[in-house]
């Protein structure tokens, strides 16, 4: 990639990068030229699968693009100092990092194995943006014309780190308290068929780990390695399975449950 001024963003851009392409990350669109968000409820409704129709229409137009994880199970680090990088890279695994619009400004990318991780003021106004916050991604458009990535793209797979050990690695920098991961206990008091539906089964939800209007936990059938694999949305009534990217509705959680489909087949 290389600066440029222009606006025919498809020329920058014709893909994105196969990194985004695990189902813990989401796409959002992010006005042309800009950093801002282009569609409100970007946090619950208004986010993609990096192969949607929809971004990849987006992004053709002139579009940028947001990297996001509504359920904080993955982070973007503003490193907008060589102090900041050298920590992560010295006390952390390697991981996918692209260059910013400013001189000397990263993105880190992060698994996080035991979330979910909310936002995280850092000095100077950096953030480690979890859930309820994103990050531009490579091959959009800054401001003053350079393009995010056009300096460096690292490209290596995404780490997976514990919490802790994130933090640790950047307590030095943290300037405030994490937003955006309180717990939202109306979910439990839910009317959703899909708490019904798990109810039946005598699938205890009380034990799952809260995340916004998700629920996550292990898959009633095939069991999970990290033991949150599997989440449902009371709200919503939809469900997803994080080893096989499959999910959908109560009728093919039913099927699943009652072992009529297996789990990677739904939709098949």
């Amino acid at each position: 990639m290389s600066s440029r001024h222009d606006k025919d963003f498809s020329k920058v851009i014709s893909f994105l990068p196969w990194q985004f392409s695990d189902p813990n990350i989401r796409v959002i669109k992010v006005r042309s030229g800009g950093k801002e968000a282009a569609e409100q409820g970007w946090q619950t409704t208004q986010n993609y699968s990096v192969n949607s129709d929809e971004i990849k229409k987006w992004i053709k137009k002139g579009g940028n693009y947001g990297i996001t994880s509504p359920l904080g199970f993955y982070v973007s680090v503003d490193a907008d100092t060589v102090e900041i990088q050298d920590a992560l890279d010295r006390d952390l695994p390697k991981t996918f990092r692209w260059s910013t619009g400013k001189p000397g400004h990263f993105q880190y990318g992060y698994f996080v194995e035991d979330g979910p991780l909310g936002c995280v003021p850092l000095k100077e106004g950096a953030y480690i943006k979890g859930k309820g916050g994103y990050a531009v991604g490579p091959g959009s458009i800054h401001p003053n014309g350079v393009v995010y990535g056009s300096v460096e793209v690292r490209n290596i797979p995404i780490a997976a780190v514990k919490k802790g050990a994130l933090l640790e690695a950047l307590s030095e920098f943290i300037a405030g308290r994490e937003t955006g991961n309180r717990p939202n206990r109306d979910i439990w008091k839910g009317t959703g068929q899909i708490l019904k539906v798990l109810n039946s089964f005598s699938i205890d939800v009380s034990r799952f780990v809260s995340a916004g209007s998700w629920l996550k936990g292990p898959h009633p059938i095939h069991g999970s390695e990290t033991g949150t694999n599997f989440a449902v949305n009371p709200e919503s009534d939809c469900w997803h399975c994080f080893r096989h990217n499959t999910g959908g509705g109560v009728i093919s959680l039913i099927a699943v449950l009652n072992r009529l489909v297996e789990c990677e087949k739904v939709g098949d």
